[in-house]
């Protein structure tokens, strides 16, 4: 009777162990998954963003990019119909691509550092066309582009400014130096910037207009200009 007992008693340790195994293998334990640092902050700039993509290039960080305005790029037009524009460039240095959406923060100021007041409008268009709030990947060696535009001649605009630049995501801004060349835009007072686009689109937009015979398309705006 002892002998029934003890090997009936192994028998149900055995099912109980059994059953343990099979409720295990049916709900694993997932292990979370850990990000820190740099990865941390590009992962939470990029989502608050719209800008990331979990299979795509990590967002574009000032360290990636050298940031300008060039003097000009020739074929765009800088002045037209009482509005000039200009286009701050975003050149990629780093090694592998990375991506931008959506529109800088600039804050326009003196070279003595004081700030010139700038009401700053985020459009979907540019000088040349509509452009669209859209992710862009940069390549190793290529450029993005934000175009400002503003009124020719406008109250509270100044010709000898530097810009104080930060990336969407990012907080501590980068100093763009003022442009050289002969075409120098007198910043300040009202200020409209594109969204992010490809060099490559700006390139196309310019040889489109070479070929065709209407006036630069710069938007048509009815709202009255400031008082000189």
């Amino acid at each position: 009777m002892a002998r029934s007992t003890l090997k009936l008693r192994k028998v149900l340790e055995a099912m109980t162990a059994a059953v343990a195994v099979i409720m295990l293998s049916a709900n694993p334990v997932s292990a979370q998954p850990t990000i820190s640092g740099s990865a941390a902050a590009r992962f939470t700039a990029s989502a608050r963003y719209g800008a990331f993509v979990s299979s795509g290039p990590a967002a574009c960080q000032p360290a990636d990019l050298h940031i300008s305005v060039p003097a000009a790029i020739t074929g765009d037009p800088a002045e037209g119909m009482g509005k000039q524009a200009w286009n701050l460039v975003f050149r990629s240095t780093a090694g592998t691509a990375c991506s931008l959406r959506g529109w800088p923060h600039i804050v326009v100021r003196t070279p003595a550092g004081k700030t010139v007041v700038t009401t700053i409008s985020d459009v979907t268009f540019s000088n040349l066309a509509l452009v669209p709030d859209a992710e862009i990947v940069v390549q190793p060696g290529q450029s993005a582009i934000v175009t400002a535009m503003s009124a020719t001649a406008q109250a509270g605009c100044v010709r000898t400014w530097m810009l104080g630049l930060a990336l969407p995501g990012t907080s501590r801004p980068v100093t763009i130096p003022e442009p050289v060349g002969s075409f120098v835009p007198c910043v300040g007072g009202q200020l409209r910037l594109s969204p992010f686009y490809a060099e490559q689109t700006l390139m196309s937009q310019i040889k489109a207009m070479a070929t065709s015979t209407a006036p630069p398309p710069f938007p048509a705006d009815t709202a009255p200009e400031p008082a000189a």
